[in-house]
């Protein structure tokens, strides 16, 4: 399966979300993986402070939604995140 990644702003991210990448090196962070799931508010909070955009893996995004989400507007307002173009 090949990996898509998506740009999106930083503001948009959203609990369950897969962090692909950032707009800066990972070396530069304090992250200690390079790509990670979006686990809580705080991991959201994190990465607003720092970053302007993020890229999420779409395909790992989806996946994890459609496993644990038990409330569809949450799904559906994550699709619209993944499927909208940041300039």
């Amino acid at each position: 399966m090949a990996v898509k990644n998506k740009k999106i702003l930083a503001q948009n991210i959203v609990v369950g979300m897969y962090v692909s990448a950032l707009d800066r090196p990972w070396i530069e962070t304090d992250f200690l993986l390079e790509g990670f799931y979006l686990e809580n508010g705080k991991d959201v909070q994190r990465i607003q402070q720092l970053c302007e955009y993020v890229y999420i893996d779409v395909e790992l995004t989806n996946e994890r939604i459609k496993i644990n989400s038990a409330e569809p507007s949450l799904f559906s307002k994550i699709k619209k995140i993944a499927t909208t173009d940041v300039s």
